[in-house]
């Protein structure tokens, strides 16, 4: 890796205006060829956006690459896992993460998948933009950080129609109508979508960018830790509320992804000042 831009806000910030989403950091990585770098688990719950403005690298998710190539965009939710392997010299990637009280709603609101090609001219003007102003001290412009992640959201989904791809489209929004279902399988929802289950499985993952069993498992998990991280329901609440029917059930559920318990992923929140 041989250039890097970085800049990001303090949280002691956001105490004096009240937001439902905010850019935390912002920035830009230039890899050379063969560069690999992992990500941890991020300690905080932002969501990250990466905008490739030249080159072609992989990006590694769930044990799934994805080639990421100039224009292509890629978004990650909170505490996800994942790894960059650059494929050329010069793969550059912009990224920004967000969050917030309402910052789940708000980008699931759009519906789009992990990987997008942006047909929009790489908006290196917004980036820069946010770069220079993300430490300003004026509400206004503090405030009008929000319209400019709108705006980088708008250009990312330019071209982009949910008719393209129709039963990736039903498909994914009947599974998160029914996240808290215990019905809930690839079967079911091939069944209400009235269509053979490989033809729904290979629609999917073309549109989405994961296969429906993969989507179920990461939308319960991280439904789990919104409900652990933000209201007080019991442990047997929220295994019912992810469409689970016993907590045991449950509990390995969590513990296999989350390398925790429910209740120690709970509690370390609970230890853990917030930076």
């Amino acid at each position: 890796m041989h250039e890097k831009k970085y800049a990001r806000r303090s949280l002691v910030d956001y105490e004096s205006i009240r937001l439902p989403v905010y850019i935390r950091e912002v920035g830009y990585k230039t890899y050379e060829d063969g560069d690999i770098q992992d990500a941890p688990p991020q300690r905080h719950s932002f969501f990250e956006m990466l905008w490739c403005s030249k080159g072609v690298g992989e990006i590694h998710l769930y044990k799934e690459p994805f080639l990421i190539k100039s224009n292509d965009v890629f978004f990650y939710f909170p505490k996800e896992r994942h790894y960059f392997v650059s494929l050329s010299d010069g793969w550059q990637l912009y990224w920004l993460t967000f969050d917030g009280p309402a910052a789940y709603s708000f980008f699931t609101a759009y519906q789009y998948p992990r990987k997008m090609h942006s047909k929009a001219e790489f908006p290196y003007q917004c980036f820069e933009e946010i770069m220079n102003t993300i430490g300003s001290n004026d509400p206004l412009i503090f405030r009008g950080m929000l319209s400019k992640l709108c705006n980088l959201l708008a250009l990312a989904g330019a071209d982009f129609s949910y008719e393209s791809n129709y039963l990736a489209r039903v498909g994914h929004q009947l599974l998160l109508e029914n996240i808290s279902n215990p019905l809930l399988t690839v079967n079911y929802l091939a069944q209400r979508l009235r269509v053979h289950r490989t033809t729904f499985e290979a629609a999917f993952k073309s549109g989405i960018g994961f296969t429906p069993g993969s989507e179920i498992r990461h939308r319960r998990n991280l439904l789990a830790q919104e409900l652990l991280r933000h209201t007080h329901l019991t442990i047997n609440e929220i295994s019912q509320r992810c469409g689970f029917n016993d907590t045991s059930s449950f509990c390995r559920f969590f513990q296999k992804h989350n390398k925790v318990s429910p209740l120690q992923y709970r509690k370390t929140l609970l230890n853990t000042p917030q930076q």
